[in-house]
């Protein structure tokens, strides 16, 4: 990884670290263990039935969009804890490795407080990410992972792009896994500016998982007022198809500056850590 990445990495969890510290954690839903309801359509009945604790929603509570932003307001929700709002992203229609059709549905989870939903510059949510199949026309719970919080959000929920990503970016992961992958920038208090790659894993069987991946670049153009001192750096990402449970990650690393200049860093998933890790380093 470049050297003068690695110092704006430095500058940009200073900033992060400056901007959380007043933010109090999400509430976690706690999920019972998969359920194998089934019904002929995926909505909100079925959702809450086959991956909650068949929670309802309440029939009182009715949430008064004049106080929410424009993100939130285009959503369906449900009320899953007395302070935690579920926003129910529209279905992501895939195949699986094997041709098989699959639904994948995020639920976006945000605390709220008199009607509000807590939101900041620094505010993050969380996400349950739920995978369905379709039998004999009616639908069943696959796989399923629950507080999410490696997710790139601000102010209080995702990025407005991440689902757009994560659609158009849908491709396999591994041997018989899908995934996909989806960038992030963000820009701290100090104004440099910094991304990440986000990995989406989506198995029939095993983890799911949303998780930081790597970092993908970032600029200190905003930062140094001489500009000679300044660097941008951006990235792309490519997987390794072989014969891996999870393919291999291949970013590669564009210095833009006086000199330009490239470097290729490998990251591959490590199961005991649940994470993506440096290995190789391609000078």
């Amino acid at each position: 990884m470049p050297k003068s990445y690695q110092i704006l990495m430095v500058f940009s969890i200073l900033s992060m670290m400056t901007a959380c510290q007043n933010i109090n954690p999400l509430l976690d839903t706690i999920a019972a263990p998969l359920k194998q309801y089934s019904e002929a359509q995926l909505d909100q009945k079925l959702i809450l039935k086959t991956a909650y604790k068949n929670e309802k929603p309440s029939d009182h509570f009715k949430l008064d969009k004049s106080k929410i932003d424009d993100y939130f307001a285009t959503y369906p929700y449900v009320l899953l804890e007395p302070t935690v709002l579920g926003f129910i992203h529209p279905t992501v229609e895939y195949k699986n490795t094997q041709g098989e059709n699959r639904y994948l549905v995020i639920i976006e989870k945000v605390n709220f407080h008199d009607g509000y939903i807590a939101g900041c510059r620094a505010c993050s949510s969380t996400v349950d990410v739920l995978i369905y199949k379709k039998q004999n026309r009616t639908f069943e719970l696959v796989n399923a992972a629950f507080n999410q919080d490696e997710v790139p959000s601000a102010d209080g929920h995702l990025r407005s792009d991440f689902m757009a990503q994560l659609k158009a970016n849908l491709q396999p992961f591994g041997r018989t896994m899908m995934g996909s992958h989806v960038l992030a920038s963000f820009t701290g208090a100090g104004g440099q500016e910094t991304s990440n790659w986000y990995g989406i894993l989506l198995p029939d069987l095993g983890d799911v998982q949303i998780l930081n991946l790597a970092h993908a670049g970032g600029s200190t153009a905003s930062y140094y007022a001489d500009a000679n001192l300044a660097s941008t750096t951006t990235s792309k990402l490519k997987l390794i198809v072989d014969q891996s449970k999870y393919y291999p990650v291949e970013i590669t690393y564009i210095q833009q500056g006086k000199t330009s200049k490239s470097e290729k860093s490998i990251f591959k998933y490590v199961e005991s850590q649940h994470a993506y890790v440096e290995t190789q380093i391609k000078k």
